[in-house]
């Protein structure tokens, strides 16, 4: 590498939902980029992660789980098709040896695109018998050439650093579109609507759609403080009563999670306050 040669490039996690992407997002990252939990859809939009490390820059795109459209085999989530053609790596993440209807429309998306493919198999913490992985790779490798096929644990964080590294090599020569500082593109109200939205997943997410979404209605920075207030949307009353739960248990007790992750994170006093609204209109 030369001294004065820099790189940098796009790469997007594809993958159908709860295969882990948003955990190897975080991993790559080194600090919670992207919000998670067991819930299948819990990532709603495109969440970007930028990481510079020297003359390399990643930009990170956790994107929402791909699923098949019902009564339609053929159609998958057509929002992900620009994000793909805009990307310079694709990273399509599986869950160690299940494959499904979902992994083989996804495969059948990313081929047509002439760029790097790497194939991570996720959560290999939960096969005891490695050996069952060669059979799984022959069957892989006849489907399509990718670049690296590399397993992972997002949750015991085995080869993340490997995967880093492999990255690096694939990235195109290229300036930095971002500053070094910059983690996200997104800007603070939105991290913060995704932390209390996370709070409610995770305890929530028996009883609850994963169509919660969550506004930051008002935000006040004061010398050592920013005082919040936030709107949740849900489609239902009964959702709202279930939210705010005897004699506001529930709510209380997102409350006090979602703020202390929010301190932890902007080192900040923060002064939390939501509300429930019904509706998504407004």
């Amino acid at each position: 590498m030369k001294y004065n040669q820099y790189y940098s490039g796009i790469i997007s996690l594809i993958g159908q939902s709860n295969t882990g992407k948003s955990s190897i997002l975080n991993r790559l990252m080194e600090e919670k980029i992207s919000i998670t939990s067991h819930t299948l859809h819990t990532t709603q939009k495109n969440i970007f992660g930028i990481q510079t490390k020297g003359n390399y820059q990643c930009i990170y795109i956790d994107t929402p789980g791909i699923q098949k459209i019902k009564k339609n085999n053929n159609i998958i989530d057509k929002k992900i098709d620009g994000t793909i053609l805009n990307s310079n790596i694709i990273l399509f993440v599986i869950e160690h040896i299940k494959w499904n209807i979902n992994d083989e429309l996804i495969l059948n998306k990313i081929k047509k695109n002439n760029i790097p493919k790497i194939l991570l198999i996720n959560k290999i913490d939960l096969i005891k018998n490695k050996k069952l992985f060669l059979p799984h790779i022959d069957f892989l490798q006849k489907k399509l050439y990718f670049e690296e096929i590399i397993f992972v644990s997002a949750k015991t964080r085995e080869n993340i650093k490997k995967l880093s590294e492999i990255i690096k090599n694939y990235l195109p020569v290229s300036r930095h579109i971002f500053l070094k500082k910059e983690k996200t593109n997104y800007s603070k109200k939105f991290i913060i609507s995704e932390i209390i939205r996370e709070k409610i997943i995770r305890n929530l997410s028996q009883e609850l759609p994963y169509i919660i979404k969550v506004k930051i209605q008002d935000w006040i920075k004061k010398t050592e403080k920013i005082v919040i207030h936030a709107l949740i949307f849900v489609k239902h009353a009964s959702q709202k009563k279930i939210l705010i739960g005897k004699n506001g248990m529930n709510i209380k007790k997102f409350s006090i999670l979602a703020r202390k992750e929010i301190e932890k994170k902007f080192n900040i006093k923060i002064f939390l306050y939501l509300w429930i609204k019904i509706g998504y209109n407004s």
